[in-house]
């Protein structure tokens, strides 16, 4: 069944942007994707998204069915990644005029995937306060991520363009979250049918931890086309450096 639902909802996507393509007067227009820093927002961003919407899901099971913890001190743990995203914010304009977008997203980027990487790694015996760190810094990671993705999104879009630009990337986001739920349970089934060759068996710590390893993948690859980006990308929206 998973399976017949992901190639109708591929198909359904493919029929929707060659209407969009073909259409005289579409809904919106697909013409941001040819500017580089929108693009960068739409498809890695994208990629990003899902893999970050995913861990909200993955996290509480794996603290309750992995771990054997409450709901309260599962709840509680993951509380931490939100503190980390509230407290991120009032640093990111001074992090995005200092550093540059490129410089942000990259090294950023791999900072988020080796946080998943390092919620792959956690057991039933990782001390709570260890579990707390990797979740606040992850919460701070993410939050630079986004701030810094819908940021540059917009940076060379012009006047005339801004009305679909902002129409598809709110389309875009609302799938990416959508599919960032159903592409952790499917990659959670994936990794009990790879480890247990059946997913009808009780879901075990190892299954969420692969599953994270996974999703950690998925986050680097997400800042491939970042590579491509100028040093200078977005600079238009940035406070020029002053000199003391």
């Amino acid at each position: 069944y998973s399976l017949s639902f992901i190639t109708v909802g591929i198909i359904l996507l493919a029929l929707a942007v060659k209407h969009l393509l073909g259409s005289q007067y579409p809904l919106f227009s697909l013409s941001p994707l040819k500017i580089k820093t929108f693009r960068i927002t739409a498809v890695g961003g994208s990629f990003f998204r899902i893999a970050v919407a995913s861990v909200p899901f993955l996290l509480p099971l794996m603290f309750q069915l992995g771990f054997g913890m409450s709901p309260v001190d599962a709840g509680t743990l993951l509380l931490w990644l939100f503190v980390g995203n509230l407290c991120m914010k009032p640093a990111t304009t001074w992090i995005m005029n200092t550093f540059g977008f490129r410089r942000v997203l990259l090294v950023n980027g791999l900072m988020v995937s080796v946080g998943f990487a390092a919620m792959a790694m956690f057991t039933v015996n990782t001390p709570h306060w260890l579990i707390v760190l990797v979740l606040f810094i992850s919460g701070l990671n993410r939050s630079m991520h986004f701030t810094a993705l819908n940021t540059i999104g917009f940076a060379d879009v012009g006047e005339k363009q801004m009305r679909d630009a902002s129409t598809l990337f709110s389309v875009l986001q609302q799938m990416s979250r959508g599919i960032g739920i159903a592409f952790a349970a499917l990659v959670l089934a994936f990794s009990m049918w790879l480890l247990h060759g059946t997913t009808l068996v009780e879901t075990r710590a190892e299954d969420f931890q692969l599953a994270f390893w996974i999703i950690a993948v998925l986050a680097l690859i997400s800042i491939a086309d970042t590579l491509s980006l100028s040093r200078d990308a977005g600079a238009s929206i940035l406070k020029p450096k002053t000199v003391s």
